[in-house]
C-alpha cells in the first residue's frame, strides 16, 4: 500500500522527502516565503493509502496597510512598505503635545491594526494628585484640559484652608500644571 504523492501548493515536503511512500511514511512540511502553514506541519501514511492529519495548505500571509497616520503625530516606521503581522508601529507626539492611550499597535493575523490608536493633545493631563487637597468633584473624571484651564481643589481631612493661598491650579502652555503651593495646612 502507497500515499500518493503529498502536494501542498506554495510550499514543499521539508523532511521525509521519498519516491514512494508507503504505510508508516512520515513526512514534514514547510511553506515557502510569504505563506503560513494551515493544518498540521507534518502527516503520516495510513495501511489505508490516505495521509493523517490531511496535508496542510500554505495561505498568503495577508498584510496590513500602512498605519494610520496621526494628528499631531508620527509612528516610526515611516520609510516601511510592507507590514506583516506581528510587526509592531510605535507612535510619539510633536513637542508640545502629549499621547494618550498605547503608544504601540501590532498588525494582527487578520490584516488589521490593532485598537484604539492612540491620539496627541495639546493642554494639560489630568491635574496632579496633592497629599494635602483632592480636585473637587467637577474635575475629577477629566483626562484632558486646554491650555488656561483652571481646576479648583479643596483641602482633604485633617487640613484646613491656608488663607490666602490660591486653591487652584493653571494649565499652562508649556502644557504643565502651575505650581501647586501648600494652600491647605495640617490641623
Amino acid at each position: 500500500i502507497t500515499c500518493p504523492s503529498p502536494e501542498i501548493r506554495n510550499g514543499e515536503v521539508a523532511e521525509g522527502q521519498s519516491a514512494v511512500y508507503r504505510a508508516g511514511a512520515n513526512v514534514t512540511f514547510q511553506c515557502h516565503p510569504g505563506h503560513v502553514l494551515q493544518g498540521s506541519r507534518e502527516a503520516e501514511c495510513q495501511p489505508d493509502g490516505r495521509w493523517v492529519p490531511a496535508v496542510p495548505a500554505c495561505q498568503p500571509v495577508l498584510e496590513c496597510p500602512s498605519p494610520p497616520n496621526i494628528d499631531k503625530g508620527n509612528h516610526n516606521s515611516q520609510d516601511l512598505e510592507v507590514f506583516t503581522p506581528g510587526m509592531v508601529v510605535n507612535y510619539s507626539c510633536d513637542p508640545g503635545y502629549r499621547l494618550l492611550g498605547e503608544a504601540s499597535i501590532y498588525c494582527s493575523d487578520s490584516g488589521n491594526w490593532s485598537l484604539p490608536l492612540p491620539r496627541c493633545a495639546g493642554g494639560c493631563g489630568a491635574p496632579p494628585n496633592l497629599t494635602f487637597a483632592e480636585l473637587t468633584e467637577e474635575y475629577k473624571n477629566r483626562m484632558e484640559f486646554p491650555v488656561g484651564d483652571t481646576v479648583r481643589y479643596s483641602c482633604r481631612p485633617g487640613y484646613v484652608r491656608h488663607p490666602g493661598v490660591s486653591r487652584t491650579l493653571t494649565c499652562l502652555k508649556n502644557h504643565t500644571w502651575s505650581e501647586a503651593l501648600a494652600f491647605c495646612k495640617s490641623e
